[in-house]
């Protein structure tokens, strides 16, 4: 595990102080008390740029708090976990296979990966092809049940997700690309779903 990063910011500083403030508002989210609108885009842009900024708040425990009142904010904490703290990393990883996709999932995932290239961190792709897997099947299932609009909602977060996925210039989506492909075309009367398939044949093109 690399050394947690340096807390020997002035408290009385301009920047100590802004932290501080982050700090505080990281725990009234923790505990489902959520800033306006405007204030919480403005920690996210904070967060996102100084993610060790977790490292003066014990949020390794908070994980699923963080995801139920902001899932950003908990896929940013997944990229300081993966620069510092491995062991709190890999539970929470197992923690998003072991549930199933929804918004809150989809969109921890989603912001993780995008930290992963803004940061030029490895993109765990090991985790990426089961969860990817775990979207499927989670679709399917979905699908076989009498519940058509929950079924769409999902298959489209779903394919907005795999859309995003085959952008990523760090991310062999090509092992993956006859399956996504297959996925698409079972779900094509949906313009979500025939969007990613227009996806998968253009990167097939280049």
């Amino acid at each position: 595990m690399a050394p947690n990063p340096s807390t020997s910011v002035g408290e009385n500083s301009p920047h100590g102080s802004v932290m501080s403030s982050t700090v505080g508002q990281l725990w009234q989210i923790s505990r489902g008390n959520l800033p306006p609108k405007s204030e919480m885009r403005l920690l996210l842009n904070i967060l996102q740029e100084n993610p060790e900024i977790f490292g003066r708040h014990e949020c390794g425990d908070l994980f699923l708090n963080f995801m139920q009142y902001e899932p950003e904010i908990a896929g940013i904490l997944l990229a300081f976990q993966l620069m510092y703290d491995f062991k709190a990393y890999g539970t929470n990883l197992e923690l998003l296979l072991g549930m199933e996709p929804n918004v809150q999932v989809l969109e921890v995932v989603n912001k993780f990966v995008k930290m992963c290239e803004y940061k030029s961190l490895p993109i765990p792709e090991e985790f990426l092809n089961k969860f990817i897997t775990l979207c499927i099947s989670a679709c399917e299932k979905a699908d076989a049940t009498h519940d058509t609009a929950a079924a769409h909602r999902l298959v489209r977060m779903v394919c907005g997700f795999f859309t995003f996925l085959l952008s990523l210039n760090r991310f062999n989506s090509m092992a993956r690309r006859l399956e996504i492909q297959s996925f698409a075309t079972s779900f094509l009367s949906l313009r979500e779903a025939s969007l990613l398939y227009q996806k998968v044949l253009e990167n097939v093109a280049n």
